[in-house]
């Protein structure tokens, strides 16, 4: 009897240990998944380095972007975000704006994101 006892009491603490990390199993399979988004942008208006360095620190200052590249001469800028928390085009001219610059298009690949800059992407 006290056998008995003591393996349904370790059932019941074996039972009360397992059951949150199912609970966790199902509850992260109803998520979705987060990928990152690529964001690759042509902007006007920047002439030298502190230009740049205004641009960088504004899109680095913005929650959720990450991975903030500006190149100067080719005013070319890219940068990564969530796919749960990304931002419209609309959003971006925005910031580039309040930067002080012009948005003259904005590319959500990678592929772009990851080309090199060629004579085409040189002012």
């Amino acid at each position: 009897m006290k056998t008995t006892l003591i393996a349904i009491a370790c059932m019941l603490l074996a039972i009360g240990q397992v059951a949150p990390v199912l609970a966790q199993d199902t509850e992260s399979k109803d998520k979705p998944d987060i990928i990152t988004i690529y964001v690759k942008m042509k902007v006007e208006g920047m002439s030298c380095l502190e230009c740049s360095e205004r641009l960088k620190k504004k899109l680095e200052n913005t929650d959720n972007i990450s991975n903030v590249k500006v190149y100067l001469q080719a005013q070319i800028a890219v940068f990564t975000m969530p796919s749960n928390k990304v931002l419209s085009e609309k959003e971006i001219r925005k910031l580039v704006i309040r930067a002080g610059f012009t948005l003259i298009w904005v590319k959500f690949d990678k592929e772009e994101f990851e080309k090199e800059l060629d004579e085409n992407d040189i002012i």
